[in-house]
C-alpha cells in the first residue's frame, strides 16, 4: 500500500510519502522539536510536490511565530516520483500503531512506531480532529499531557 507519514526521527519533524512500488519522497526541517516546547508542524502535499514547516510558538502553545516559505530555517519542500496515493481502505494512525508488523516489512517507509510527546491538535484537510473519537485509529493517546513540570 501507499503512504504518508510525519514523525519525528532524530528530534526532527519529518514528512514522508510514497507508493508501494515507488521512491520514497523524504523531507525534514533542520529545527530540534524535543525541548519541551511547543511547535506547530505543517504537512502539505499537492500531487508529488511536499512541503514542510515548522513554527515557534509561544509557552502556552496558542500564537506561533508564521514561517514564511522558502526560510530554511524552518520550511523546507520537494517534488516526489508518486502522484495519486492509493491506501487500500487502510486505517490513519495518529500517535503510534497498535502493530509494528507494517514497519519491519517495509522499515524504508516508517521510522518509528509511537510517538512520545504532546499535541495540542491536529488538523486534517482543514478538519480539526477530536484526537480520541475521530475517524483516524490510535494507540496510546492520552486525553492530557502526562509530562511533569513546564515541558509542553
Amino acid at each position: 500500500s501507499d503512504f504518508i507519514a510525519v514523525e519525528l526521527v532524530e528530534g526532527k519533524a519529518t514528512f514522508s510519502f510514497g507508493g508501494a512500488r515507488t521512491a520514497i519522497t523524504s523531507i525534514s526541517v533542520n529545527k530540534y522539536l524535543t525541548n519541551g516546547r511547543w511547535f506547530k508542524v505543517t504537512a502539505t502535499r499537492n500531487n508529488r510536490v511536499a512541503s514542510l514547516s515548522v513554527e515557534d510558538c509561544t509557552e502556552s502553545g496558542e500564537y506561533c511565530k508564521l514561517c514564511q516559505a522558502g526560510d530554511e530555517s524552518c520550511f523546507t519542500k520537494d517534488i516526489g516520483d508518486t502522484g495519486t496515493l492509493n491506501f487500500n481502505s487502510n486505517q490513519m494512525y495518529f500517535g503510534g500503531m497498535d502493530q509494528v508488523q507494517p514497519i519491519i516489512i517495509r522499515p524504508e517507509q516508517v521510522k518509528s512506531d509511537d510517538f512520545v510527546g504532546c499535541v495540542k491538535s491536529l488538523t486534517i484537510n482543514g478538519q480539526q480532529m477530536n484526537l480520541k473519537t475521530s475517524f483516524i485509529a490510535s494507540s496510546g493517546i492520552l486525553s492530557s499531557c502526562p509530562i511533569p513540570g513546564g515541558l509542553c
